[in-house]
């Protein structure tokens, strides 16, 4: 009885998107419509070499200062509680 039920309902939400789909099929959409022929590529970033070796220098330049401050800083901390006992 239960599945008598399952198979009579309607879904109009499905039947309404099953209309739509069927009305985009018979129409004639072309969603994108290119020629190969006329195609043209450019060479974007002639220099990466330059900005490659320079991101990497400063990114080393950066790491380095982050770990002197953070050794200074747990420095600080080990003779503060030496200090206390």
């Amino acid at each position: 009885m239960e599945i008598n039920l399952f198979k009579n309902r309607k879904y109009l939400e499905l039947e309404d998107i099953e209309n739509k789909i069927s009305l985009l099929q018979k129409k004639d959409i072309k969603f994108v419509d290119y020629n190969i022929f006329l195609l043209d590529s450019k060479l974007q970033n002639v220099n990466n070499t330059l900005s490659l070796s320079l991101t990497i220098l400063l990114s080393l330049i950066i790491g380095v200062v982050c770990a002197f401050i953070f050794n200074a800083f747990q420095s600080y901390q080990d003779t503060g509680k030496r200090r206390t006992n």
